[in-house]
C-alpha cells in the first residue's frame, strides 16, 4: 500500500484519506488541499528528452456520517 494520510472530524463526522502522496507531519492536512500550479521553467538552448515513467495519481476519499435517530414504540 503507498503511503498516505487519513484525518478524522469527529465536530463534522468527516473521515478523509488519501493514498498515495507523502505524509507531512508538520500539516498533515496539507494533502488535501489544490495543488499549486508551478511557474514554468526559463527555456534553455538545448532539449534534452527522457522518458520517465507517470507517477501515479493520489487516490482521495472524503465521506461524512450521519447520525439517525429511531423512535421507539
Amino acid at each position: 500500500v503507498a503511503e498516505g494520510t487519513l484525518i478524522y472530524d469527529k465536530e463534522m463526522n468527516t473521515l478523509s484519506i488519501c493514498i498515495g502522496k507523502n505524509y507531512n507531519a508538520a500539516d498533515p492536512a496539507s494533502v488535501f488541499a489544490s495543488p499549486v500550479a508551478e511557474e514554468p521553467a526559463a527555456a534553455s538552448t538545448k532539449v534534452v528528452k527522457t522518458k520517465k515513467p507517470a507517477a501515479p495519481k493520489p487516490w482521495v476519499y472524503t465521506g461524512s456520517k450521519l447520525e439517525k435517530a429511531t423512535a421507539g414504540n
